[in-house]
């Protein structure tokens, strides 16, 4: 993994397997993009490629012509041709196709195998790519799942021409049917080897790495919410010890909740209900009457509570965290696009250029002058 990432192997927009927040920063990235063409009315079109069964498709051959274009030794791949009983190496294994899950080695490869792809769609001259803060994208990749960026429609289709040309993705590549969405929305017919994908229109939304995105569509992940209260009733209506149901509670369901309050964009009016039931079956497990207070829940364990932690609270904390990850983050692009995302939030809540006072101000939560305004829904 330090001989592809260290040694500039592997693009910095391929967060796949590495040691990144991939889905967060990619989601940020793309939602970014599309508050930038919002916000100065300019173009943005994009489309969703996946590969399927991409896994165990994906053509040996073109992983060893891959490593050799990267001056790599052709010794890691002959070692992997047979096996090695004790009565003696058997007869060479012809597998042609596909990288073995599971093996630590394996994500890397593919994502080295992937590279080609992202040179291609790299390849197309800036002046195609989104300007989002001064900085040019053109394609998000996280593993196979690729997001294809272009200023307007045309830019797009001959990024995804390029992509449908590569040989490599070709061979032993079956796409999954294309999502796209294009701004402005109209009846626009793209292409990529043969197909013809349909676009999403305005308030059509489509999950990108489990995230609701699109144009002009609600980032609250409401069928996630009423799967997961769905899924607490079912824990109170089991036979599970109490502590086992709040053993439960804690590591499946509230992790569960992280990624989708970290990821979205919701409102604390939604986590409401699914607060009040939580509380309500805590206390029937510990045996409380409806009256008593809930605090017992939210106490430490070590102090005799259940180690619960109120759902608004839990969501405060997520974005807190989210925020200081990005303005920090080892990913120089996605590290200067949240600032300047910062500047325009606080821009818009103070009616003039802010200085780094005044965002650090906004960061700390002042409601001086005019730092408490909603900044027209848009946030870091």
């Amino acid at each position: 993994m330090s001989w592809a990432v260290r040694g500039g192997r592997v693009s910095s927009c391929q967060k796949g397997f590495w040691e990144f927040e991939g889905c967060h920063e990619h989601n940020f990235l793309l939602q970014a993009a599309i508050d930038e063409e919002e916000r100065g009315r300019k173009t943005i079109c994009m489309a969703r490629l996946d590969q399927t069964n991409s896994f165990g498709s994906i053509p040996h051959q073109h992983l060893i012509n891959t490593m050799e274009r990267m001056h790599n030794s052709s010794e890691w791949w002959r070692n992997n041709n047979d096996a090695p009983p004790p009565s003696g190496e058997t007869d060479p294994i012809n597998i042609r196709f596909g990288v073995k899950q599971g093996c630590p080695l394996s994500p890397t490869v593919f994502n080295l195998g992937i590279e080609p792809v992202v040179w291609a769609a790299e390849s197309l001259e800036d002046s195609c790519s989104v300007d989002v803060f001064g900085h040019r994208l053109s394609i998000l990749a996280y593993a196979d799942d690729l997001v294809l960026m272009g200023k307007d429609l045309k830019a797009l289709q001959e990024r995804m021409t390029r992509i449908g040309e590569f040989p490599g993705f070709c061979i032993g590549h079956e796409l999954q049917p294309p999502e796209m969405t294009a701004s402005p929305v109209r009846d626009t017919a793209f292409n990529i080897q043969g197909g013809t994908p349909a676009c999403l229109r305005e308030g059509e939304p489509y999950a990108y790495l489990r995230v609701t995105v699109g144009f002009n569509v609600s980032q609250s992940p409401e069928e996630d919410l009423r799967h997961l209260t769905e899924d607490v009733k079912k824990i109170n209506e089991s036979l599970f010890a109490p502590w086992q149901k709040f053993r439960a509670l804690n590591t499946f369901l509230l992790s569960r909740l992280s990624f989708i309050l970290w990821a979205g964009h919701l409102q604390k009016k939604l986590m409401q209900e699914l607060d009040k039931l939580i509380r309500a079956c805590g206390k029937k497990w510990l045996s409380l009457p409806r009256r008593a207070s809930p605090e017992v829940l939210y106490l430490h364990h070590r102090h005799g509570g259940a180690g619960l932690l109120p759902v608004a609270d839990l969501l405060d904390i997520l974005r807190v965290v989210h925020r200081y990850r990005l303005l920090h983050c080892r990913d120089p692009v996605v590290r200067r696009v949240a600032w300047g995302r910062l500047r325009v939030v606080v821009q818009r809540n103070i009616r003039r250029n802010p200085t780094t006072a005044d965002c650090a101000e906004f960061l700390s939560g002042s409601l001086r002058e005019k730092f408490g305004n909603p900044a027209m829904g848009l946030q870091i």
